[in-house]
C-alpha cells in the first residue's frame, strides 16, 4: 500500500505541471480571441461546478448527471485554475454528450483543446456546462479564482455548485490502495473543508449549492430522484451503469467491474485497509470522525477503527 510520494516522484511531477502551464499558456495566447469570443456570446442553460477529493464518487456522480443533464453537454475534467484560469485550457479530459453518443477528448495533447474548441465553435449554445475540480481546497482565496474563472463559460441561466462528499473511511482506504493517488493528512484536511460545507459551518461558496452524500446516493433511489430534480436534470435513470474512463475507473475494480458491483462494494472498502496503523492514524482524528457521523450517521467502519 502506498502513501506519500518520494522527493524524486515530487520532483518529476512538478516538473509535468510545469511543462502542462507552458502548454495551456500556448493555447491560450494562440486562441486567445477565440476564448474571449466564447466568453461573450456562449449561451449555456445549466453551469454546474462539481467540487469532490479524489476518490469520494465523483466520476460515477458525474456520469449520471452527464447522461440526465439537459443536452447538449459538455464535462471538463480535473480542472485546475491554478495552471491556467480558462476551465477550456486548464482541463485534463473532456466529454460532449449530444443525443445518446458520449464524445472523449484527451488526455493527449494538443488534441483535447482542438476537439473542445471544435464543439464550441459548431455549438454557441450549450444545454450544460459540467466543469470538475477534485482535491481543490475550500477557503477565501481558492473560491475567489474558482468565481473568477467561470467569465469564459459564458453566460448561464442557471448556476450551480455540487460537492460529492464520501466518508472518510472508504475515502482513504480507496486512495491508500490506488496504485498512484496519494493518502497523506492533507487528505483529511481538504475532506475536512468539503465536510464543514456540507454541515453548514462555512459557506464560502457564492452559489447556491448541492451537496451529494455519495453513501447514499449508491444506494437510495428516491435521494437520487430528488437530487436530480434539486439540479435541474431531466431524469435520474440513466447513466448509473456506466463506469467512466477518467480517473481509471475504480481503485478495487478498475474499467472491468460493473457500476452496480462497485456501488455495492463502495461502502466496505475500509475492511482492507483497517489493520494498517498508518491508515488507522489517518481516520482516528476526532474531528474527522465527529463530522462524519454528523454527515453520514453510525458507520461500522467508524466504530472498527475506535475499537482498534
Amino acid at each position: 500500500m502506498r502513501r506519500r510520494r518520494s522527493p524524486l516522484y515530487r520532483f518529476r511531477r512538478l516538473r509535468r505541471e510545469r511543462r502542462r502551464r507552458r502548454e495551456m499558456l500556448a493555447v491560450s495566447r494562440s486562441h486567445a480571441d477565440f476564448y474571449e469570443r466564447v466568453a461573450s456570446t456562449l449561451e449555456v442553460g445549466l453551469n454546474l461546478r462539481v467540487l469532490g477529493v479524489q476518490r469520494s464518487g465523483n466520476h460515477a456522480v458525474i456520469s449520471w448527471i452527464l447522461h440526465n443533464a439537459p443536452e447538449p453537454v459538455l464535462f471538463l475534467n480535473h480542472v485546475r485554475p491554478r495552471l491556467h484560469p480558462n476551465p477550456l485550457v486548464g482541463f485534463g479530459r473532456a466529454s460532449y454528450r449530444s443525443g445518446s453518443a458520449v464524445e472523449e477528448y484527451g488526455p493527449q495533447s494538443p488534441t483535447r483543446w482542438e476537439d473542445v474548441r471544435r464543439v464550441l465553435a459548431g455549438t454557441p449554445t450549450l444545454g450544460t456546462v459540467i466543469h470538475s475540480y477534485e482535491d481543490y481546497p475550500l477557503d477565501e482565496d481558492s473560491v475567489r479564482r474558482l468565481d473568477a474563472s467561470d467569465r469564459w463559460l459564458g453566460t448561464a441561466r442557471s448556476s450551480r455548485d455540487v460537492i460529492v462528499c464520501r466518508d472518510p473511511f472508504n475515502l482513504c482506504a480507496s486512495r491508500l490502495c490506488h496504485d498512484w493517488i496519494e493518502l497523506s493528512p492533507g487528505t483529511l484536511g481538504l475532506w475536512k473543508q468539503h465536510a464543514r460545507e456540507v454541515l453548514g459551518r462555512t459557506a464560502l461558496l457564492t452559489r447556491p449549492a448541492s451537496h451529494v452524500r455519495y453513501n447514499r446516493w449508491c444506494h437510495d433511489e428516491g435521494y437520487r430522484r430528488d437530487l436530480a430534480g434539486a439540479l435541474g436534470l431531466t431524469g435520474d435513470r440513466r447513466g448509473r451503469d456506466v463506469v467512466m474512463d477518467t480517473g481509471g475507473g475504480s481503485t478495487f475494480g478498475g474499467r472491468s467491474a460493473s457500476a452496480s458491483e462497485l456501488r455495492s462494494g463502495a461502502g466496505e472498502r475500509w475492511r482492507a485497509c483497517v489493520g494498517d496503523r498508518f491508515y488507522r492514524r489517518l481516520v482516528s482524528d476526532p474531528e474527522v470522525r465527529s463530522l462524519a457521523r454528523e454527515i453520514f450517521g453510525e458507520l461500522a467502519a467508524d466504530a472498527a477503527v475506535g475499537a482498534a
